[in-house]
């Protein structure tokens, strides 16, 4: 797998981002093949109105803010925005600006390779996009040399996934080792999509004072190298400094053996016993309706007992008498596992699936209980 750690403690994000304790992976860490104390600077400015209680007045500090800023260089812009509306407010603004003459290309107007392709051919144009933008969105060269974010790009309070990977934590724990981090990754997604050569360089601008208020922002910017600075003086002295010396940062060579990843058997390591897993029913397939429910309920019956000891967590009390459909009988898996904090995959692996489709359908279901309890039997 593959991912990005913000927290400066690789142990604390692969455990908090997957759930993975430190003895089941094998951690390498290769350094940067870019120098972004040369060849980035990040602008923040320091009196920006608060994005969330200020709408108005945010909104109304960064548009009297782009057309100094896209002045300063003669490469391409890309404005990342955190949702919809403020894609179309800007780039109603930008074509309305009489003093702005750039192409402006906006996500959704075209395809993404479109608007991509455009962009990329036409060296001082600004492309306002969100989402996808995000990642994936590689522009060498004077192209790209400005990224400016509305803001911090936080995930919205009610965001689905954050509540179900956060059931059982209390809300300042949700925002420290769930909110939190994924801003953080979002964040350097986005600030990734400057700098793709080492003979690129350029600036960031982030329109969010709270970057100065975040000691854990600041540390994690600077940690990966950034210089930070909330004067447009510096950025200014920094661009022009680049443009009149030719960029081309040294950078290290991996060779394909450093890069080898090393082959690991698969195993359970969480599963006490060493049960042996299934890929195969071993149950005939029902005739009737009422022999689906009792070999539904027999699978059931059987895996939750198999799986009994296999965590020193409780099991989940099940009403086999409720199991009607195989959906019933895959979530109520589902959930034991959950409980029991067992992989998900055990059930996938040997579930007495009726035919593909239906394989496909039910591997979508997800927990709908909260987390592991901890047992209270004394040893």
């Amino acid at each position: 797998m593959s991912g990005t750690l913000t927290t400066g403690d690789f142990k604390v994000d692969i455990k908090t981002n997957w759930d993975i304790e430190e003895k089941n992976y094998i951690y390498k860490h290769y350094p940067s093949v870019f120098n972004l104390n040369k060849q980035a600077i990040i602008y923040i400015p320091s009196n920006c109105p608060h994005p969330s209680k200020k709408f108005d007045d945010h909104f109304e500090m960064i548009t009297n803010n782009l057309s100094s800023l896209l002045r300063l260089s003669s490469g391409g812009s890309l404005i990342l925005c955190t949702s919809n509306e403020h894609v179309v407010n800007i780039s109603k603004y930008l074509n309305d600006e009489t003093s702005i003459s750039n192409n402006v290309y906006t996500q959704g107007e075209k395809s993404v390779s479109y608007l991509s392709n455009k962009f990329k051919n036409d060296i001082n144009s600004i492309l306002v996009g969100s989402g996808s933008f995000f990642t994936g969105f590689s522009i060498e060269g004077k192209s790209l040399d400005k990224v400016i974010l509305t803001k911090l790009p936080y995930p919205v309070p009610d965001d689905p996934y954050i509540e179900l990977i956060s059931q059982g934590y209390e809300k300042n724990d949700i925002y420290q080792y769930f909110t939190h981090p994924m801003m953080l990754v979002k964040l350097e997604q986005g600030l990734g999509r400057l700098i793709r050569s080492n003979t690129d360089y350029g600036f960031v601008t982030i329109f969010d004072s709270r970057v100065w208020s975040d000691d854990l922002v600041v540390s994690f910017l600077t940690r990966n190298g950034y210089l930070l600075t909330n004067s447009i003086k510096r950025v200014q002295e920094f661009m022009e400094y680049n443009e009149n010396h030719k960029m081309k940062i040294d950078h290290p060579i991996y060779l394909r053996d450093d890069l080898r990843i090393p082959v690991i058997q698969e195993k359970l390591t969480t599963i006490k016993n060493n049960p042996t897993n299934s890929t195969k029913s071993e149950y005939p397939m029902p005739k009737s309706e009422e022999d689906a429910k009792e070999h539904l309920q027999n699978w059931l019956k059987d895996f939750c007992k198999k799986y009994k000891d296999a965590t020193d967590y409780p099991p989940l009390k099940i009403s086999y008498s409720s199991i009607k459909t195989y959906r019933d009988c895959y979530q109520k898996a589902v959930n034991y596992c959950h409980r029991k904090k067992l992989p998900l995959s055990l059930v996938n692996e040997s579930f007495p699936f009726s035919n593909e489709q239906q394989k496909k359908s039910l591997q979508r279901i997800r927990p709908n209980i909260s987390g592991p309890v901890i047992s209270s039997r004394m040893d």
